[in-house]
């Protein structure tokens, strides 16, 4: 993980504890200083210094499956990956409990956001889009608009959603 305090750089190395050398997948922030990463073999890392220094909070060496995705959902976060992995932490990050849906099965997931009228989304391969309505309880899987994989999703400040995939397809 590099940072720096300019986009022209100079870019310097975070300190990592305890370094495992896995691919990091993704990097987000809950808030100004405090910030997750995922990748591979369920590897998650907290920072509580805006990125400068991170502890591990999870890490399974016996599984190379690596995580994907972040996202802050009101008082939660989520993080997705292959094989349906989805998990969830009350305490920003510090604890992880996993969870099982019938409606994401197996499928590789990339992306979740919350959408602007609360509910969440989660998109993976194959077109699968899923939803909760109740906090994370239940997911309901949405009709297919499209065949090929779903790389991520985003909410729009006009209150849309757009999911991004394969080959530059784009949805609304």
């Amino acid at each position: 993980i590099l940072i720096s305090d300019s986009a022209n750089g100079p870019w310097t190395e975070a300190t990592i504890e305890p370094d495992r050398g896995s691919t990091i997948t993704q990097v987000a922030f809950v808030d100004g200083e405090t910030a997750l990463a995922v990748g591979h073999d369920g590897w998650i890392l907290r920072s509580t210094d805006a990125g400068h220094t991170w502890k591990e909070m999870a890490f399974d060496a016996e599984h190379a499956d690596p995580l994907m995705g972040i996202g802050v959902v009101d008082s939660k976060v989520y993080v997705v990956g292959s094989f349906g992995q989805l998990r969830v932490s009350n305490d920003w990050g510090q604890t992880w409990e996993k969870l099982t849906a019938d409606a994401i099965s197996d499928h590789h997931l990339y992306g979740i956001v919350r959408q602007n009228d609360g509910s969440t989304l989660i998109v993976g391969e194959q077109g699968l889009m899923v939803r909760s309505a109740d906090g994370g309880k239940t997911w309901q899987a949405l009709p297919q608009v499209y065949n090929g994989s779903f790389f991520g999703v985003v909410s729009t400040p006009a209150g849309g959603t757009v999911a991004f995939g394969m080959r530059g397809h784009v949805f609304l």
